[in-house]
């Protein structure tokens, strides 16, 4: 229930407080005269946005205050809106709260039915809603949770096709690739090391080269280094023995024989062998063979080493899939069997529910003024569940014939604006519970006159009695049946507007009543009448 309402600064309001009692509260005023805002503030206090422009020219901020019972608890619900920036604040209870907080509160505190909410009846998909309304819960909520659960594994299955197919469009040019690279077999960094090894074995060679230089210098058959040195020494000898002057250089030449016997013995010793040409040979053929295959494939070493493990990943990674996507399949076919049981049952309760629904609307409406033979029912048609899955579910639409000898046809195709707004009080009355939040009609009477309108004040008096009613109107049929009268208008003080909003005096709800009734006289007598009617 609604205790009371403030509103600050808001549009032309600068400062109203509205104190709603139990029953029927109804607001009227002009055309024009700000019965909107009201309700507008209503709905920017409950999370509906509002543009910064409608805080009042020269103020900040601009909030709105609302208090609610809910089961026996006090709720404050306050919000603001800065001029400046357009931010707003929530506040719940003095604390700080969200707009996701708000959209939960929201249903459980007002049924806000405009002209809006009353189209919504035109939408056959709104039909099957209706019907829902009277499933258990934790059914629909199975049913959502299926279907959601389905698409994303449908979506998933599609997703692993697409990856499949990708690398089965690819398959014998990954395994071409593959086989070129594995009939080589190369190994990291392999061109380099070998490239390091030529070099070194290059060195070695000529090396050698040099050695055997240098011994056939020292050894030569023909004209031995060796030889000639050890001649040569023999003659020093004997010229030593003629002269003493060389015995010196004698001494010294036995130094430079050992010194050529040594450097003998050592080029001889060393390991050079036909070994290092073969390596060297078989390393030119496995650099020919690397550079042939980099050309082939128009790649490094490096980049043909991670393509191969790119192609075995793709190869593994097909199996892989392959192997999951039997297993989403598999789910699926699961989900899909249980969604088509749940389906089923939902459709028979559909049935079952709307067979009590058509006659429960049709005792309502035949209140309201219709004639007894009028006709209206739920028609079961199917239609798919969703696009992606190919499951055919009954859903229903309203059938309408309000006078006897005309065509029944979809309701959305023929009802009037008076005739909707009676149906959807119909369905608000078959739809009261005792944990109904506060409802709230704005001009529900729209397109009703006469007695019909008599039959409409009698059905949401009855409602009134049960739940607490704000009624915007511009009958007086209507607002005479009032526990509580508000009357919103405008003045205009030192050329500033003012939209104000209070509650009214008997004596000022027989003016209010009469001015809506045209005023004058008759206004006066219709507005007696009506007052007398009520008591």
């Amino acid at each position: 229930m609604l205790e009371i309402l403030r509103i600050k600064n808001l549009a032309l309001i600068e400062d109203a407080e509205l104190e709603f009692s139990q029953g029927l509260n109804v607001i009227t005023g002009e055309s024009g005269a700000g019965k909107s805002i009201i309700l507008k503030s209503l709905d920017f206090v409950l999370g509906e946005k509002i543009p910064p422009s409608m805080v009042r020219p020269g103020k900040e901020k601009a909030y709105v205050e609302a208090m609610f019972v809910l089961e026996g608890e006090e709720i404050l619900i306050k919000r603001e809106i800065l001029q400046n920036s357009g931010r707003s604040r929530i506040y719940v209870n003095d604390s700080l709260s969200s707009k996701t907080r708000l959209k939960e509160l929201r249903n459980r505190l007002i049924i806000y039915t405009s002209q809006h909410e009353q189209h919504k009846l035109l939408k056959p998909e709104y039909h099957t809603h209706l019907l829902d309304q009277y499933l258990p819960p934790e059914l629909l909520k199975q049913k959502h949770s299926l279907i959601e659960d389905i698409i994303k594994i449908h979506r998933k299955i599609k997703h692993i096709e697409t990856e499949i197919k990708d690398i089965d469009l690819k398959k014998d040019f990954l395994n071409f690739q593959l086989e070129e690279i594995k009939k080589v077999s190369p190994k990291p960094k392999e061109d380099e090391i070998l490239l390091q090894k030529r070099e070194e074995l290059k060195n070695s060679a000529k090396l050698g080269e040099k050695i055997q230089q240098a011994l056939n210098l020292l050894c030569s058959p023909e004209n031995s280094l060796s030889d000639n040195f050890l001649k040569l020494h023999g003659l020093v000898q004997e010229i030593a023995l003629l002269d003493p002057d060389f015995e010196e250089i004698l001494n010294e030449m036995e130094h430079i024989k050992e010194t050529i016997s040594n450097l003998e013995n050592i080029l001889k010793s060393y390991p050079i062998g036909i070994d290092d040409i073969f390596e060297l040979e078989k390393i030119e053929a496995r650099l020919w063979e690397l550079e042939q295959l980099k050309k082939r494939l128009n790649k490094s070493l490096d980049e043909i080493l991670s393509l191969q493990y790119e192609i075995e990943s793709n190869i593994s990674k097909r199996d892989e899939l392959a192997l999951e996507l039997k297993e989403l399949k598999k789910r699926e076919k699961e989900l899909l069997s249980t969604l088509k049981q749940t389906i089923s049952i939902i459709g028979d309760k559909r049935k079952a529910i709307s067979e009590d629904l058509s006659e429960k609307l049709k005792r309502e409406l035949i209140d309201m003024g219709f004639d007894k033979q009028m006709e209206i029912y739920f028609q079961f048609f199917s239609k798919e569940i969703s696009p992606d899955i190919d499951i055919l579910e009954e859903r229903a639409r309203l059938m309408w014939r309000p006078n006897p000898g005309q065509e029944i046809q979809p309701l959305e195709k023929i009802v009037s604006g008076g005739e909707l707004s009676r149906l959807f009080l119909a369905l608000m009355s078959i739809m009261a519970s005792e944990d109904m939040p506060t409802l709230i009609f704005d001009e529900i009477d729209t397109g009703i006159g006469g007695l019909t309108l008599t039959k409409v004040g009698k059905k949401i008096k009855n409602l009134s009695n049960q739940h607490q009613v704000i009624l915007v109107t511009h009958w007086p049929q209507l607002a005479c049946l009032a526990e509580k009268h508000f009357k919103v208008h405008k003045e205009v003080i030192k050329n500033q507007t003012y939209i104000r909003c209070k509650p009214l005096s008997l004596d000022e709800v027989k003016k209010e009543l009469s001015r809506m009734a045209g005023g004058g006289n008759q206004g006066e007598a219709l507005a007696y009448q009506l007052l007398k009617e009520r008591q």
